[in-house]
């Protein structure tokens, strides 16, 4: 196998040398480190195989004295493992599914030539996924005892799954769901997993079984037999066990992240509301009564049940209320005060019972917004008429929203404390490229938002993982480039003023298209995401991280500076150099030798 320091080892079989070169251009240009070999005849092809040894294969379909089907017969028997990549100029559906049943890895169009560096990840990825499998069933067949200390110290709960049932299983299985192993294996697993998720897993099980592409690691719940439950993740891939198919699989307890995630989803609520108050209290031209009606509206978004919420404001003479509004038993209401004295209310209720928690009909947090909010409307009404006054509603809304904030940047922090003040000091740079540029303040506000919270994808990656000091191996790094996807994902639903979720995906997104996740080049990508790059890349290299001392900010400049079009926004990228070298700005924290 080869090791993570050595380059890859390509083998063309290409009868052009020209498309070799450009395929060569491109892995190059995605920064992949290789040596290869170019080869269009069945000979050289063998000989190559065992005196190059190569570790991945980029092969043509079709040459004028041996094919890409040829080539690919051969490579198997050589090493079934080997990956195999099909390129051509072009293939229609059948040819390629063809391909694909043969044996080979992907294939890729030469006029989609910039493909070619995932495919080759892509091929790279499998083969270490093969030989895992290849292992796990050498290991399994040659001794279960061999491996047993193995999975007993295991921490995450390791199992073998066949026709429906537990065959075999570790103790942190027992430890994890609260049965014991006897009581595990008598019953079919999935009696263990929540009602609301069987069907689900019981379809992927089915696929896996039929040896279909499914997604390889999923999460669903579990019932512990404390009643409670638990959310897990699972990884799982086919062996052999005494002759028949089976599963075996790797089982993480994942309740705290997803405790987590609700806790920011619970946030943003929150910061929904205290925002769209902000708003309409910034309109110069909107009244009292137009400011009372809208917010009524704007209040069921705010709470947990979003769908079955209504709301009614009665201040004075005047009552506003939501379309749907109906009094029931699950009511909350909070007094609005103006010179202290009551000169109204806010009620917000649930049409239907809400499954109840030890806190009651209602959260914590969604009592002492209501109060909050109450508060901040009988300050409006008091303020209204003086602007001075009015700013300081303003500003108190801001604090507000900035605490909100903050506890999603700690979530984060939590998990990964070597990057503790990233987000914040990636944000007010990228806030001050934003006014350099002149940007308008819409847009602003959106930068100092996404990049205060840009990393909170980080909540789905493993802690060992973002705290490790020593170099990242290829699985662990495609893990952390998860974090910008998995950050849309926790946003994507939260209604905002501005693209939060799409701005958090495209923050390592790439100018000539060589970013993640998905490719974007030039003004395909926002340019809120674009200024956020810039300030992400400067304070990333600027400051220490767990397996590198900082680089400090000149290096980091220089990056920018020799990057500028290539990687990174021009109008960004100089708005950025201007600001360290001509208007002496500092990132907060980070040690300066100019």
């Amino acid at each position: 196998m080869m090791k993570a320091d050595q380059p890859l080892r390509i083998l063309f079989v290409e009868d052009l040398p020209t498309d070799a070169e450009l395929a060569e251009r491109e892995l190059r240009k995605a920064g992949i480190s290789f040596t290869s070999m170019r080869v269009e005849t069945k000979e050289a092809f063998l000989k190559a195989l065992e005196d190059f040894r190569p570790d991945l294969i980029v092969s043509d379909y079709a040459m004028p004295e041996f094919d890409g089907m040829q080539a690919l017969k051969l490579s198997l028997e050589y090493d079934p493992n080997l990956p195999f990549i099909i390129f051509t100029g072009s293939m229609n559906e059948e040819t390629a599914v063809a391909c694909m049943k043969a044996g080979a890895t992907d294939y890729v169009i030469k006029e989609r030539m910039k493909r070619l560096p995932m495919a080759v990840a892509g091929g790279l990825e499998q083969k270490k996924v093969r030989l895992m499998k290849n292992e796990a069933e050498r290991a399994l067949r040659e001794s279960e005892e061999r491996y047993r200390n193995l999975f007993d110290n295991a921490n995450e709960a390791i199992f073998v799954a066949q026709e429906g049932k537990l065959v075999f299983l570790n103790p942190m299985s027992a430890i994890m769901t609260g049965y014991s192993g006897e009581e595990l294996m008598a019953k079919p697993f999935i009696e263990f997993i929540h009602p609301d998720d069987r069907e689900m897993v019981i379809d992927r099980h089915i696929e896996r079984m039929k040896a279909e592409e499914i997604i390889d690691r999923y999460s669903f719940q579990i019932i512990h037999r404390d009643g409670n439950i638990r959310w897990v993740e699972l990884n799982s891939v086919m062996i052999s066990w005494k002759g028949k198919p089976a599963t075996l699989n790797f089982l993480s307890d994942i309740t705290e992240r997803k405790q987590m995630e609700v806790e920011v989803r619970k946030r943003m609520k929150e910061l929904w509301a205290l925002y769209g108050l902000a708003e309409l209290v910034q309109r110069e031209d909107i009244t009292l009564h137009e400011l009372y009606k809208e917010f009524t509206n704007i209040l069921p978004k705010s709470w947990q049940y979003e769908e079955i919420a209504c709301a009614r404001m009665v201040i004075g003479d005047s009552e506003f209320r939501t379309e749907n509004f109906a009094e029931t038993q699950w009511m909350q209401s909070a007094p609005i005060m103006v010179n202290s004295e009551v000169v109204g209310r806010i009620e917000v209720g649930y049409l239907e019972e809400r499954p109840e928690g030890s806190e009651g009909p209602f959260l914590e947090e969604e009592r002492f917004l209501i109060d909050a909010i109450a508060k901040q409307l009988g300050q409006i009404t008091e303020r209204k008429e003086a602007e001075q006054k009015l700013k300081d509603t303003i500003e108190s809304l801001r604090k507000a929203v900035g605490a909100t904030i903050q506890v999603m940047v700690s979530a984060v922090e939590t998990r990964d404390p070597y990057t503790s003040g990233h987000q914040v000091r990636a944000a007010d740079l990228a806030r001050a490229i934003a006014i350099e540029m002149g940007l308008p303040q819409d847009k602003i506000d959106a930068i100092r938002m996404a990049g205060s919270i840009h990393d909170i994808g980080k909540l789905s990656i493993p802690a060992e993982i973002l705290s490790k000091p020593t170099q990242l191996s290829d699985i662990e790094f495609a893990l952390i480039k998860e974090h910008a996807r998995k950050g849309y994902e926790m946003l994507k639903d939260v209604e905002s003023p501005w693209p939060l979720a799409e701005i958090v995906r495209q923050h390592h997104e790439r100018m000539d298209g060589s970013g993640y996740p998905r490719n974007l080049k030039g003004d395909d990508i926002l340019i809120e995401a674009r200024i956020l790059a810039v300030a992400d890349v400067v304070e990333a290299m600027a400051s220490h991280r767990p397996y590198r001392p900082g680089l400090g900010i000149d290096a980091a400049l220089n990056e920018i500076e020799k990057n500028k079009s290539l990687f990174y926004d021009e109008a960004a990228a100089d708005a950025c150099l201007r600001l360290f070298r001509e208007k002496d700005f500092k990132l907060e924290g980070i040690a300066y030798d100019r």
